[in-house]
């Protein structure tokens, strides 16, 4: 603990690892720079990620939904996609299907279809006192996908369903690649194949993305539909004999392919991309230090830190 806390003090100090490793001597002793900077990364990473902390807190206050535990979890988070799937909610898309379905007075029956409490009642019936309610609502099948719009956001909004959307396309996840040049013979392996994303390793994902950021190629993020479906139903589904259990299907599948589905490829990829980066670069690093430690045998040895002013 007591070294943890002379680290913290070091790092707001602007100590750099290299003053610590030779002026510290309980650093020095008993870590590696190597071990400091990956420290220091993080807290700068924690440093980086207190200006999205704020913007949660400020939201939650203006929202009133701010309690001591809410603000004892968002203070100790270190994970950003958390604190993505606390706000989003917060600040909805006033542009976006389901809010412009909102204003038009579609929640009373959105609220009364997600309770599920109606049976042996169809959906259109329950729809018809809402026609002509707007312009734009001048029949029940307007409503009904009024309706399925509202819930379907709600559903992209709820942060459990995000984060075990997250997990299950992390766990259960493959990618697809789609090269732009389908005759390249480097991507041919690949080619007209799902491939399970923990099968690939750190240095192939590290590759393929590279690739996509010089666009050579596309790479596809994908899980089996039935499965993720599956899971999010049984979240939401409470009881399936109810009047609009079709219809909050029907919201589901939309909420995964329109909404959830292209939030969860960005996340993944960028989860993927941070961990075989840290993979390769503990890779260089082993490299360097022991290319470090052959030179300093030799004698004085000048280093020239070129990576900061």
């Amino acid at each position: 603990a007591s070294l943890a806390e002379q680290l913290c003090i070091a790092f707001d100090k602007g100590d750099t690892p290299y003053y610590l490793a030779e002026y510290y001597p309980q650093v020095a002793v008993e870590m590696t720079i190597a071990q400091v900077w990956e420290i220091f990364d993080f807290l700068q990473s924690m440093v980086d990620l207190s200006s999205k902390k704020k913007r949660v807190f400020n939201a939650l206050k203006k929202a009133n939904r701010l309690n001591a535990s809410e603000e004892k979890r968002i203070n100790l988070t270190t994970n950003t996609y958390e604190l993505d799937d606390l706000l989003l909610p917060l600040r909805p898309n006033p542009r976006s299907k389901g809010q412009l379905a909102s204003k038009k007075g579609l929640v009373p029956l959105a609220d009364t279809i997600l309770k599920q409490e109606v049976e042996g009642t169809a959906v259109e019936v329950m729809a018809e006192p809402y026609v002509g309610k707007d312009p734009t609502l001048s029949s029940v099948k307007d409503v009904i996908e009024g309706v399925k719009d509202i819930l379907a956001e709600r559903f992209a909004y709820d942060e459990t369903v995000r984060a075990m959307c997250r997990e299950f396309t992390y766990e259960d996840g493959f990618f697809e690649v789609v090269p732009k040049n389908k005759k390249d013979p480097q991507y041919s392996s690949y080619l007209g194949k799902f491939i399970p994303v923990n099968e690939l390793t750190k240095d192939e994902i590290l590759k393929l993305m590279i690739a996509e950021d010089q666009k050579v190629l596309r790479l596809k993020v994908g899980v089996q539909l039935f499965r993720i479906t599956e899971l999010i139903r049984h979240h939401f589904i409470t009881n399936p004999e109810s009047a609009g259990f079709d219809l909050i299907c029907e919201a589901i599948d939309d909420c995964w392919l329109r909404l959830l589905q292209p939030a969860m490829e960005r996340d993944v990829k960028n989860r993927l991309r941070e961990e075989a980066e840290e993979v390769v670069t503990r890779r260089i690093v082993s490299d360097l230090s022991k290319d470090f430690q052959d030179e300093n045998k030799r004698g004085p040895l000048l280093m020239v830190d070129g990576s900061k002013d």
